[in-house]
């Protein structure tokens, strides 16, 4: 798999296949030797995979601000956002917190805090970035469990790790969850996503929508502009 399409998503029949009875090993072998993605296994007797999503059925959360993505963005704009009195889902598709500056990627946090004309703009920053920085080092210098203690002692936020959002349900679309980019930018209901754990389907409603993914996920199948 992998040779068809151009970089997008798209789905692509592997093979019939027989299972015997009983249990049955299915494994993924990446041969790229970088950065190989699949986001959905589907076996089924159907011709083809259903792809439209089931989501109104699936459980639904409500909040003031749903924040996509654990990363230092996304775990900034929930602490901030909790502290100013919303109730914050915050959303990530790891079993753990950090995004690059994680013990799984193990980038260097970086950057200016503190500056004119905004002096507490990195505060937050501070209170869950690793005291020592550096690419690439053993994985305690990274100090997940810091960052996930600065989340869990926000009583206003609820966090869902494992949680990857693949669908979005725009204002005017009535009902129908976009898995492909909108043409134009609309108002976002709900987002819709799965548990990669237990595969269950859950929706994400509230007024105001934080996109910290850092591949933008949610603002493109949105039809929000980019570059």
């Amino acid at each position: 798999l992998g040779v068809q399409g151009k970089g997008e998503w798209l789905w692509v029949k592997a093979d019939d296949v027989t299972l015997k009875t009983g249990a049955n090993t299915l494994a993924l072998h990446d041969v790229s030797g970088f950065d190989g993605r699949c986001d959905v296994i589907c076996l089924t007797t159907e011709s083809r995979p259903r792809r439209e999503f089931q989501s109104l059925k699936a459980r639904l959360v409500e909040s003031d601000l749903t924040v996509v993505g654990g990363g230092i963005a996304g775990i900034c704009t929930a602490i901030s956002a909790a502290r100013l009195g919303l109730k914050v889902a915050l959303v990530q598709d790891r079993p753990l917190l950090g995004g690059a500056n994680s013990s799984e990627v193990r980038v260097h946090l970086g950057g200016y805090q503190n500056l004119g004309p905004y002096p507490r703009l990195g505060d937050v920053v501070a209170e869950i970035g690793p005291k020592a920085g550096g690419n690439a080092q053993p994985a305690e210098r990274y100090e997940d469990d810091r960052k996930m203690a600065a989340v869990k002692a926000e009583k206003n936020i609820t966090l869902y790790l494992n949680t990857r959002v693949t669908a979005v349900l725009l204002e005017s679309d009535g009902g129908v969850y976009r898995t492909e980019r909108s043409p134009k930018a609309e108002r976002i209901r709900l987002v819709s996503g799965c548990d990669v754990v237990s595969g269950k389907e859950v929706s994400f409603r509230s007024p105001l929508f934080a996109d910290c993914t850092g591949d933008g996920c949610v603002g493109y199948l949105a039809g929000a502009d980019y570059r």
